[in-house]
């Protein structure tokens, strides 16, 4: 639960960041559409958790979760129209929301391990 929180509250915060440090790549036109589209990335993202994530998936779900916000941060700024995210933008946007589901990960499997000896 704690790993879903973060993801909705974090995810949105970086896009907004980026938003509001990048007039050339990514540009939203108001603060609302850059926090719908981090809400939108945040429940992808915990999906792709949910349906990948298991024991040996480290990697293969990191990757996952990189190329899905690539795609859904580039292509999603579409359905706003007075919105404009670059490639650039969206890889730089990515690459700082992977590092951060690298660290949840990480939390998750920590917790994982701690729930399993706890009952042993």
């Amino acid at each position: 639960m704690v790993n879903f929180i973060l993801k909705i509250v974090l995810t949105p915060v970086i896009i907004v960041i980026a938003d509001l440090f990048s007039n050339v790549q990514i540009n939203y036109g108001t603060a609302y559409e850059a926090v719908i589209m981090g809400v939108i990335v945040g429940l992808i993202n915990f999906a792709v958790e949910l349906l990948l994530f298991r024991r040996g998936t480290f990697w293969i779900t990191t990757v996952a979760d990189f190329v899905i916000t690539m795609f859904v941060v580039f292509f999603g700024s579409n359905i706003f129209t007075d919105a404009y995210v670059g490639a650039l933008g969206a890889f730089t946007v990515s690459l700082i929301i992977t590092v951060l589901e690298y660290f949840l990960h990480f939390y998750v499997l920590k917790e994982k391990w701690q729930t399993r000896m706890a009952l042993r």
